[in-house]
């Protein structure tokens, strides 16, 4: 019976296995930089609030009545 010439290629099976082992990596990798990305977006956040509550406090003015943001993200995690 023929295989219709059909033959295994281990050079192109390896690279074909890399291929897919990096893929998997850099899937991996760039959940990793978003996950990263949001928890940098919260601490801006919580920065930006502490900054506007400075300002408040240096101008002698009362408070904000707002939570900080990371309060509210971390409680919405649950």
């Amino acid at each position: 019976m023929s295989m219709l010439n059909w033959r295994r290629d281990p050079v192109r099976e390896m690279q074909i296995e890399l291929s897919e082992q990096r893929t998997k990596q850099l899937r991996s990798e760039t959940e990793r930089i978003e996950k990263e990305i949001e928890q940098l977006k919260r601490d801006n956040a919580l920065l930006s609030w502490m900054h506007s509550e400075i300002d408040l406090i240096e101008a002698d003015l009362p408070s904000s009545s707002t939570p900080p943001p990371a309060i509210a993200a971390r409680s919405s995690d649950y």
